[in-house]
């Protein structure tokens, strides 16, 4: 499709290989949003830290509650 680029790919790279349970990019592509997915808010904390090392400039952190 053509929506993504290397720095989001590499974005998505780092947060798998921090153990994210999921991570993709998401909207419209070009916007440079990827979302990762955590076992809990230590590893959240985690994956935040890999994501700016890999030059995310921003993380955002939010916990959806068990059904």
């Amino acid at each position: 499709l053509g929506v993504s680029d290397q720095r989001l790919d590499a974005l998505v790279s780092a947060a798998r290989a921090a153990g994210s349970a999921g991570a993709k990019l998401t909207g419209g592509g070009q916007g440079g949003c990827i979302i990762a997915l955590a076992d809990d808010a230590e590893h959240a904390e985690e994956l935040g830290r890999a994501l700016r090392g890999a030059g995310a400039p921003r993380t955002w952190t939010t916990t959806v509650p068990a059904s």
